[in-house]
């Protein structure tokens, strides 16, 4: 009875023995198995992250091209012949922003066909290309001995008016040159079309500001022989 008590208390101690070794190992192999697989790529990731910030920092600065000039430099500077007006658009009759006087430096920002965007005291604006002169991308004077009649018309109506203020039409021919006479007729539309001004057949033509005289359309008409 004895020996077989004490196979049983071996036995038994053999058991326990051989699930305390069983349990760790299979604790161990679940938590190899569940660790590993999450925490590898994390791993592999961080050097690429690092590597990658770098780059990113040294890309984002850029080296100055010591020998490119400014932009400012480069700019034509040309010359206001007699009092010339700065418009808000290139168009004789858009509105004239400031006046400046005869000589005044105007640096050129840009060319649209008769008319040159400049830059005066800080004044940006449109002005004729006859009312400035030293523009250096001007046509060679042996490619205009031939002047197309072209006619540009200008308003003195400016940015702020009051009503009653004086406004006058001008204009400016070209290729009218080899003509024996020259006869005017400023034409007006107020809504209705285009209709000859009582008064208005000659070069110049003044009417009074209002609510509704800045709003008309003008034209004028050159009769030539």
């Amino acid at each position: 009875m004895n020996n077989e008590k004490e196979e049983k208390k071996q036995s038994k101690k053999g058991k326990w023995k051989s699930a305390w070794f069983l349990v760790p190992g299979l604790v161990v192999i679940l938590l190899v198995g569940i660790i590993t697989p999450n925490t590898a790529p994390v791993l592999e990731d961080i050097p690429k992250r690092l590597s990658f910030e770098p780059q990113v920092a040294e890309a984002a600065v850029e080296t100055p091209d010591e020998e490119a000039e400014p932009e400012e430099e480069d700019r034509e500077i040309i010359l206001a012949k007699g009092d010339t007006d700065l418009r808000l658009r290139n168009d004789g009759l858009s509105e004239i922003i400031t006046t400046v006087a005869s000589g005044t430096e105007l640096t050129v920002l840009s060319v649209d066909g008769d008319w040159i965007r400049v830059e005066a005291g800080g004044v940006e604006g449109w002005v004729y290309k006859g009312s400035a002169e030293g523009l250096v991308s001007e046509e060679p004077e042996e490619e205009k001995a031939y002047k197309p009649k072209k006619v540009t018309i200008f308003t003195s109506r400016r940015m702020q008016m009051s009503p009653g203020d004086p406004i006058t039409l001008s204009s400016v021919l070209e290729g009218f040159e080899d003509c024996a006479a020259i006869k005017y007729q400023w034409e007006c539309d107020k809504g209705d079309g285009f209709k000859p001004v009582d008064g208005g057949s000659g070069e110049t033509y003044t009417f009074p500001a209002s609510v509704e005289s800045l709003s008309w359309g003008w034209h004028l008409r050159v009769f030539y022989k």
